[in-house]
């Protein structure tokens, strides 16, 4: 989870410094491989625990999940555990482990969200220069006219 945090946090950092340089690069590459690999794990992890939702459903699932060795000896009282009581643990496992995806596709739409920002600022940057260009040969077309009518004596 250190990772989700502390790259694009190092992303938007670069975005402020260098708009289009190497240092965005740097940092987009990071967050990307970083995003992949937490996205891996994170998948790997909760199809891990949604198996073992699935083995939790037997008395004979669990006691292999638990890797019970003498299973004669405590069947009963595995049989006595009620069926929610016997997913709970494997259902909450999942739920954390999707936790993480659900945190990596707000954290997609955040980083979409600020390469949008980023995008129209250069477009408005343009704009406002070829503006302010436009501007400038108004002025100075003024000023020539201006220096061709009053001429001092």
């Amino acid at each position: 989870m250190l990772i989700l945090i502390l790259t694009p946090t190092s992303l938007k950092v670069a975005m402020r410094k260098n708009q289009s340089g190497k240092t965005f690069k740097t940092a987009f590459c990071g967050f990307v491989i970083s995003f992949v690999a937490v996205l891996i794990l994170d998948l790997s992890a909760m199809s891990m625990f949604i198996i073992d939702c699935l083995r939790v459903t037997s008395t004979d699932g669990l006691m292999e999940l638990l890797e019970i060795h003498n299973p004669n000896e405590v069947r009963s009282m595995f049989d006595s555990i009620p069926f929610e009581r016997r997913l709970m643990p494997s259902l909450i496992m999942t739920f954390f482990a999707s936790k993480g995806i659900l945190l990596i596709i707000i954290n997609v739409i955040l980083m979409s969200i600020l390469v949008s920002i980023v995008s129209f600022n250069q477009k408005q940057k343009a704009w406002i220069e070829n503006y302010l260009q436009q501007r400038k040969s108004k002025i100075s077309h003024v000023v020539g006219i201006l220096n061709s009518v009053y001429t001092p004596d």
